[in-house]
């Protein structure tokens, strides 16, 4: 299976680094480490974190997101 780096999945889903890197220290998402023990991101990850963009672009309340992402998280494992 394909895998991304972080710069390579800010690019796709245009979002910043930092970003990316928020949503793993928060634990939504668990990517793998590679020899380098840089993170990589797989497709699920990619759908995820499209997820959260779309609901914080559409301005929905970061406490709101929260809650979708907890329960999107217990859903898909």
């Amino acid at each position: 299976m394909k895998s991304f780096s972080t710069s390579e999945v800010a690019s796709i889903l245009n979002l910043s680094s930092s970003r990316v890197r928020s949503f793993v220290r928060a634990g939504y998402i668990v990517p793998e480490r590679n020899n380098r023990k840089t993170l990589q991101f797989n497709f699920r990850d990619l759908l995820f974190l499209k997820t959260a963009k779309g609901l914080l672009d559409a301005k929905v309340p970061v406490k709101k997101v929260i809650q979708v992402l907890s329960s999107l998280k217990k859903r898909i494992g």
